[in-house]
């Protein structure tokens, strides 16, 4: 399968899930599939054999072993990224890893 086919297939098995804002972004650089779980409001993106994301995540993780603070300093420019609206790569914004 390709990644757009697994990307449309894993939309159509969160939908039967208690999951919101369900959006397969198949034409991105990189196809995720947006979601939002409607308990902790926590939005998420998932894709598929992105070894970039798996390598920038355990550079995050390690950052934040060295000093805890960066952990809350991240969230703190997440929520100024999300509030201002420039959080979205796509639309020529920063990356959830910027």
């Amino acid at each position: 399968m390709s990644k757009v086919d697994i990307i449309l297939k894993l939309a159509d098995i969160l939908q039967a899930g208690n999951l919101q804002n369900i959006q397969a972004l198949t034409r991105a650089r990189v196809p995720i599939v947006k979601l939002m779980d409607p308990d902790t409001g926590l939005s998420c993106d998932i894709c598929v054999n992105n070894l970039l994301a798996v390598v920038n995540t355990k550079l995050l993780r390690d950052y934040a072993q060295i000093d805890q603070r960066l952990r809350q300093l991240a969230f703190i420019v997440k929520h100024w990224a999300k509030s201002r609206r420039v959080n979205e790569t796509y639309q020529g914004t920063l990356s959830s890893y910027s």
